[in-house]
């Protein structure tokens, strides 16, 4: 199973898990069936993983061999050289069939990315309570599963700037979701990019792995990466993205153009295990965007100059709406002086 991957023109980095699969699973028909009907969460965590796979992956007509590791995901960078934009790899496995990944190429020239978090900022699915996450992960049919308002919109306005900016999805949900992710943004017109899940299962020291953890790695690695690109940091109040947007903003001082967090609603939020904690540090010169859905953090972000008007907008929005926008983002700043900063 391949997945978007990402890189330069001097590098790729591969993201892929070999599994055990029914011969059928290669069949035209019952992928067909699947994009049709959907499948339910429990399917994607069935099929196991074969530890320590060994890899070929073709690479502009060059074959490097790698190694999966014991969850049998491929994590690896591979020097190449590769013209900016989308390109193809492929993927060989002894005894399966080859499998295409595209990548995305970020040229050097590029200023700008987004991160976005996943859970309650692209799909609904107050995914922190057990019980919660349970049903969302293994029970619910994939169909089912809800956008959140506003989102696929404001994160195309924000790909389409400066001529294509990348947008990478980062969460704390297992590659064996990769594709049911997949086809859910493309059902609902997101713009497509790398997506960096995580494994599930213990780790050397503990029972489960930390997603806070995962998080605050995947945004260092993205900012070594990418040592040029600035980034505009999106997620929701439900779990600890607050907190790790101000560590990233902290500890890389002039990259960030501004964080945009959605406020869960109160059911979502109890759902959700609370809210996120204040927090702790303050990030002198970052604007911070903070409403329920895509349009009220669009019309924020618009104000702070990080996302830019629209050349031929739709017919304006009645007076009496435009108040109502302005007397909403005052009550949020005045509830939420931790999220707000003035700006000349």
């Amino acid at each position: 199973m391949s997945f978007t991957g990402y890189g330069s023109p001097r590098w790729v980095r591969i993201f892929s898990r070999v599994l055990l699969a029914k011969p059928e699973w290669s069949e035209a028909e019952y992928l067909a069936e699947i994009v049709r009907d959907g499948v339910r969460g429990w399917q994607n965590f069935v099929s196991p993983p074969i530890a320590y796979a060994k890899v070929e992956v073709e690479v502009d007509g060059y074959r490097h061999v790698v190694r999966a590791d014991r969850n049998g995901v491929v994590d690896v960078r591979i020097p190449c050289e590769l013209a900016p934009g989308w390109a193809t790899v492929t993927l060989h496995v002894d005894g399966g069939e080859s499998s295409s990944q595209d990548v995305l190429i970020i040229s050097d020239e590029a200023e700008r990315a987004v991160v976005c978090d996943v859970d309650d900022t692209v799909w609904v699915t107050a995914l922190p309570r057990p019980l919660t996450a349970a049903w969302n992960s293994f029970l619910l049919d994939e169909h089912a599963r809800r956008p959140v308002a506003g989102m696929p919109v404001m994160l195309n306005r924000l790909a389409e700037q400066d001529g294509g900016t990348p947008i990478f999805y980062v969460s704390t949900g297992p590659w064996n979701v990769a594709h049911t992710l997949t086809r859910f943004m493309t059902r609902h017109l997101f713009p497509l990019g790398p997506m960096l899940l995580t494994s599930w299962g213990p780790t050397e020291d503990r029972w489960f792995r930390s997603g806070m953890a995962h998080k605050v790695s995947a945004l260092a690695r993205l900012a070594t990466d990418f040592p040029q690109l600035t980034w505009s940091l999106i997620g929701d109040d439900g779990q600890h993205d607050p907190e790790i947007y101000t560590h990233f903003a902290h500890h890389h001082p002039g990259r960030v153009n501004g964080i945009a967090i959605r406020q869960l609603s109160a059911t979502e939020a109890l759902l959700a295990g609370g809210r996120a904690e204040e927090t702790q540090r303050a990030t002198d010169g970052v604007p911070w965007a903070y409403g329920p859905d895509g349009a009220a953090l669009s019309f924020q972000l618009e104000n702070f100059g990080i996302l830019a008007p629209r050349i031929n907008p739709p017919l304006a929005w009645p007076q009496s709406v435009t108040a109502q926008e302005q007397i909403t983002v005052a009550e949020l700043r005045a509830d939420y002086p931790q999220f707000t900063q003035d700006n000349p």
